[in-house]
This record gives structure tokens, sequence and C-alpha cells, in this order.
């Protein structure tokens, strides 16, 4: 259900670490040979009073002129 949620946002999953980012929205650092992609992380816990979804803000920095 995240996934499907994230991909309607037209967000993107990198490997199996269940964050997704905008590849469409990235910075190029020019001077430092990086691009950094802003994202979400998603974790779920399992809690005496239920399900609980964590969501946290995310950051990818590639080097080079890698783009996803």
């Amino acid at each position: 259900m995240v996934k499907n949620f994230f991909y309607h946002l037209d967000y993107t999953e990198i490997g199996r670490s269940r964050k997704y980012f905008d590849a469409k929205n990235y910075k190029n650092l020019e001077s430092a040979q990086v691009t950094v992609f802003k994202g979400y992380s998603s974790n779920f816990s399992l809690l005496e009073t239920g399900l609980y979804l964590q969501v946290d803000s995310a950051v990818k920095i590639v080097r080079g002129d890698t783009v996803l």
C-alpha cells in the first residue's frame, strides 16, 4: 500500500531500502560532482496498540553524473 502511494506520486524506490525519491526533482552540485535527491523513508512497527507507520524525510547523494 505504501509503495503504491509513493509510485502514484512518481517517486522511485532505490533498492529494497523502503526509501522513495523524486527522480524528476533533484539538484546537481557541479562543484562537488554530486546529485542530491530528496524523498521519504517508511517503516512499519508493531506496537501493543496496533500497527504503526513511520515516515521520515530522506536524502540520497549520488556521485558523478548518474541520474535515476
